[in-house]
């Protein structure tokens, strides 16, 4: 059961580090990308960046969350810490919301990117 539990807590871990890691690199990049086309967003209509601003919550909610999630794992296997928020339950439901929050951050970057190409 003891194995069971920590292999548990190491996948919710990997997938929480994976896609914090992607979420934080999505925001850097977009960052970067738009310090070097500032002068053509500030001519830009407000509706069309804040579907960027969006995004950017989205993925810092994901980032915030995964590593909330990270650390509950990290802290899982000692002993003092054997309590409601190390459950699988919960922390499933984290990982739900980290996914949740990922994907609408793609979403709304999608739809940025449509709007900026004039696709959308």
């Amino acid at each position: 059961m003891e194995t069971e539990k920590n292999s548990f807590h190491a996948m919710a871990a990997k997938i929480a580090k994976n896609l914090t890691w992607l979420s934080s690199l999505i925001i850097l990049i977009t960052v970067f990308g738009l310090m070097l086309k500032l002068e053509y967003f500030k001519a830009m209509c407000p509706c069309t960046t804040n579907n960027l601003a969006y995004a950017w919550i989205g993925f810092g909610i994901a980032v915030i969350v995964g590593l909330k999630i990270m650390f509950l794992t990290l802290n899982s296997s000692m002993e003092c810490c054997k309590c409601f928020f190390t459950k699988k339950w919960f922390i499933n439901t984290l990982l739900i919301v980290q996914m949740f929050c990922f994907t609408f951050g793609l979403v709304y970057l999608i739809i940025f990117a449509g709007k900026l190409s004039n696709v959308l």
